[in-house]
């Protein structure tokens, strides 16, 4: 968060929301039914806002503290907002899947969102977490349980972002072992990435979704760290791709990144940018053809 000088401010905590208020007590409107806070259904993915709007990026969660052993961290982190009060995950694990967080390390692993966090006036950030400890449900400890409310009006600038688009990003390969991948996101309007796929790529196919905001005057950048090298694509909202890798990559069959501008009526706010091992052809997204970028790997191969 920052002022509106736009100097960065320390980390600021939300308010934490009462269990029960005046307003529930009084059979009005309390934050319980505006939220559907009963309900740990998710919002509907195909939900877009269609025009630019205030929207929240989520970067990383960290926790209060480090642990000086590892733990196993559960439960759930999701952003409700006024658009469609559902639960949209962050972060998502059930007891028999959890994270593991390592000693001396604060954050949770994401999961993308389902779609964009719209920003209208206020969102409330839902969180029920656990410490996952060997024995019965009853032995787990609660880390946290609470609901904070945030308020765009009363927050710094560099809290939400202004005049954004939500931006579907999709990731196709098909790898021909197993891989070590780091794929990140991000754009001009923040130094933070988000993190799209950090793991082990195994040999089959992989498809990787992700929603972000993207600011309608920004880039979009993607970038792919594999095997000490980079490859960076970069994206403009009307224009389509600005930047992407000029030649191919050995260890895939098949690449294909996919980014999807949700704009109303803009058929060519879908770009695809691909690398495969096949003859040129063309790829149909959307209602449009889009040429794809092929390449012959075996003879790069021989040429190297």
């Amino acid at each position: 968060m920052s002022n509106n000088n736009i100097t960065p401010l320390p980390p600021c905590p939300l308010r934490i929301l009462p269990n029960v208020t005046t307003r529930c007590v009084s059979g009005h409107e309390c934050y319980h039914r505006q939220y559907w806070t009963d309900s740990p259904a998710t919002t509907a993915p195909a939900h877009p806002y269609f025009r630019p709007c205030r929207m929240m990026q989520v970067f990383s969660l960290r926790l209060p503290r480090t642990f000086a052993y590892p733990v196993q961290i559960y439960g759930t982190f999701a952003v409700r907002n006024c658009w469609e009060p559902l639960c949209n995950y962050v972060f998502n694990r059930t007891r028999d899947d959890p994270a593991t967080i390592m000693p001396g390390c604060s954050s949770l692993p994401l999961c993308g969102p389902c779609r964009g966090i719209y920003v209208l006036k206020h969102v409330l950030v839902d969180i029920d977490l656990w410490i996952k400890e060997e024995g019965e449900m009853s032995a787990n400890k609660q880390l946290f349980r609470g609901y904070l409310e945030f308020d765009a009006d009363l927050s710094g600038p560099k809290s939400k972002l202004s005049d954004a688009i939500e931006t579907a990003i999709e990731v196709f390969a098909v790898a021909k072992h197993s891989l070590d991948v780091k794929m990140r996101a991000f754009t001009g309007s923040f130094d933070d990435e988000v993190v799209l796929y950090d793991g082990t790529l195994c040999a089959s196919t992989k498809v990787i979704n992700h929603f972000v905001a993207v600011r309608k005057q920004d880039e979009l950048h993607v970038s792919l760290q594999l095997h000490g090298s980079q490859y960076r694509w970069i994206f403009k909202v009307g224009v389509g791709v600005l930047v992407a890798p000029d030649h191919g990559m050995y260890d895939f069959a098949r690449f294909v990144v996919k980014v999807d501008f949700r704009t109303q009526g803009r058929a060519a706010s879908a770009w695809e940018w691909s690398f495969s091992d096949h003859k040129p052809d063309f790829m149909m997204w959307g209602s449009r053809q889009v040429p794809t970028i092929s390449v012959d790997m075996e003879r790069q191969k021989s040429q190297g």
